[in-house]
């Protein structure tokens, strides 16, 4: 009788985690070699705190319409060559978590208060 439903799916899984754990090893591998490369061409800190702890930084898209493709739906690699691809474009900056998500919070406040709120942030991260 054959599997079907959750049955079929775990077996899958485990198949597929038996058959190819190298495989999984080298492309995480690649991903952080290539993440780490692309932070350290970026000047490895935040643009506005000058954070410089590689596991906090993130890549944000400056402007934001600039990115047209989701990094939910992307895999891991893929992702990188895109990150890559958009700094050469010149769209992309580097921030910290924290940086990120405030940058993210005025870019929907509107124009005008995102310009000064990001200025205000520069100011104190150069104080």
């Amino acid at each position: 009788m054959p599997l079907t439903g959750d049955a079929k799916r775990a077996w899958d899984r485990a198949y597929r985690k038996a058959r190819h754990p190298a495989d999984k090893v080298a492309r995480v591998e690649e991903y952080r070699r290539r993440r780490e490369a692309l932070i350290a061409r970026m000047g490895g800190v935040c643009v506005f705190c000058r954070c410089s702890v590689v596991r906090c930084l993130e890549f944000d898209h400056d402007p934001p319409s600039t990115r047209t493709w989701s990094v939910k739906k992307t895999a891991r690699l893929q992702r990188m060559r895109r990150y890559e691809r958009d700094y050469v474009a010149g769209h992309l900056r580097l921030l910290c978590h924290s940086c990120n998500a405030n940058a993210g919070h005025y870019r929907h406040v509107g124009e005008p208060e995102e310009e000064r709120a990001l200025a205000k942030m520069a100011e104190a991260a150069s104080a």
